[in-house]
């Protein structure tokens, strides 16, 4: 057919090929990411069966029996820390001997009973006059309550003594 009006060629608009293109992409986008997501809600959803099997199963004999060795262990623990803390320092004892011990007079055997405050000493010095003065540095001392020098005898050239001193609480201070 012959045309009377020429008609003018259209041009393909730019603006519509680009809507075009940009919705095909944003459509195969989301087809993407459905697939996607919904192959990680069903990894999600096997691991929390999973999780859920593990729980309802419990806990193996092997764990019970780590479990009740743990739980021994934390017993014998809070067991010993209530011993030691209801325990005296004996470290004030041996440092108020060590202060006052004569330079010649040596202990062989100490007997320490920490709750009644009592220590006994066994010693051995060379003369009687190193003993006489290990007894004058035990006198006035605030530290003690009492002390007491008793079984003394002479035995291959020393002296061999038994020293009982009783402290005062003033020692913990």
């Amino acid at each position: 057919m012959l045309e009377i009006i020429p008609k003018t060629q259209v041009q393909p608009f730019l603006l519509r090929s680009l809507v075009l293109y940009l919705g095909v992409f944003f459509l195969a986008f989301s087809l993407i990411g459905f697939f996607v997501l919904q192959m990680l809600a069903s990894n999600a959803q096997e691991s929390i069966a999973e999780a859920e099997d593990v729980l309802r199963a419990g806990k193996t004999s092997q764990e019970r029996k780590l479990e009740n060795t743990v739980l021994g262990y934390r017993n014998k623990i809070q067991d010993f820390s209530s011993f030691v803390a209801g325990q005296k320092d004996a470290v004030p004892f041996f440092v108020f001997v060590e202060e006052v011990t004569h330079p010649q007079v040596f202990f062989r055997e100490a007997s320490l009973t920490v709750f009644e405050n009592r220590m006994v000493l066994k010693g051995v010095t060379t003369d009687f006059r190193s003993l006489g003065e290990q007894a004058a540095s035990l006198e006035g001392r605030e530290e003690l309550v009492s002390w007491k020098l008793s079984e003394v005898s002479l035995s291959k050239g020393q002296v061999v003594f038994t020293l009982e001193l009783l402290f005062s609480s003033k020692l913990f201070q």
